[in-house]
């Protein structure tokens, strides 16, 4: 995984990675499939469906000199779903640290984060989805005793070139197989002061490897009660670091219960990257 710290600012677009989904795929090749009950398969959303996840995030380097810490609510919306596809919209007031060496930055309440995604109906292959970050933050530097108040504007915009599925349907108990990896292109950047002061210009692509994953019924309870869920698990293996994704399918919401990640430093104990992402509340019905 692409560990390259741009700067301190761009990290501030990190806020709004929890939006990214968990288990994405191009291809699937199932194997060992043995089906115990009817599954599930693709849902049906409708505009006005919403989703209300609590989110906890935390990313570090191996030295411990950069940490980014982040929690808060995020509501996902269907605000369209006429075509072939749906737009999904999401839209939080996060709360978040940047610690890099000397420097630091927070989010106020006056900070907003927020995307939009195009989903395809068929399979929910995500097409592409733009992210921002946007609003007043707190600068604070070693040696001055006041936070120093910038208005920042962060973007980044992904396309999946083609379009990647997030869940494997139909779901079953005890499917599983091999996902094609995850390819995609994104650009973006970082502006303070209404764009008068550009910090980050920035285009990039990535190629995931082959991921494995495993389907398990199982019972579920995060805040907004107890579900029953297919835990969807998938590993990426790297070079130097291994990714391990849960996510946890729910048909009678339409959507994920929970999601989560964890990364580590290559074959260390050190956890570079921790997410969750738990649901609150829900207005979907079948």
């Amino acid at each position: 995984m692409k560990k390259k710290i741009i700067g301190i600012f761009v990290c501030t677009l990190l806020i709004i990675t929890m939006t990214i989904p968990i288990s994405a795929m191009d291809r699937e090749y199932i194997s060992n499939f043995k089906p115990i009950s009817k599954g599930a398969d693709v849902p049906v959303w409708g505009v006005g469906d919403s989703w209300l996840y609590e989110a906890e995030y935390f990313e570090s380097d191996v030295n411990g000199t950069f940490t980014f810490t982040l929690t808060g609510n995020i509501e996902f919306k269907v605000t369209n779903d006429s075509g072939d596809y749906y737009i999904l919209e999401g839209k939080g007031r996060p709360r978040g640290i940047v610690k890099y060496g000397k420097f630091g930055m927070r989010t106020s309440m006056f900070s907003k984060a927020g995307f939009e995604m195009k989903i395809r109906k068929s399979d929910f292959g995500i097409e592409n989805w733009n992210q921002y970050l946007k609003g007043l933050c707190w600068l604070t530097l070693v040696g001055i005793p006041l936070p120093i108040p910038i208005q920042v504007h962060a973007i980044r915009n992904t396309d999946f070139i083609p379009t990647t599925s997030i869940i494997p349907f139909p779901l079953f108990d005890g499917k599983n197989g091999t996902i094609g990896s995850i390819k995609f292109s994104e650009k973006g950047g970082t502006w303070l002061y209404w764009g008068s002061v550009e910090l980050t210009n920035f285009t990039s692509s990535w190629n995931s490897g082959d991921i494995l994953y495993t389907c398990t019924e199982e019972q579920l309870t995060v805040p907004a009660g107890t579900y029953d869920v297919y835990k969807i698990e998938t590993e990426i293996d790297y070079p130097d670091c291994k990714d391990h994704y849960d996510s946890y399918y729910c048909e009678k919401i339409g959507n994920s219960a929970k999601q989560s990640i964890l990364i580590y430093h290559g074959t260390t104990d050190i956890v570079y990257l921790s997410f969750d992402l738990e649901l609150k509340s829900t207005t979907y019905t079948p």
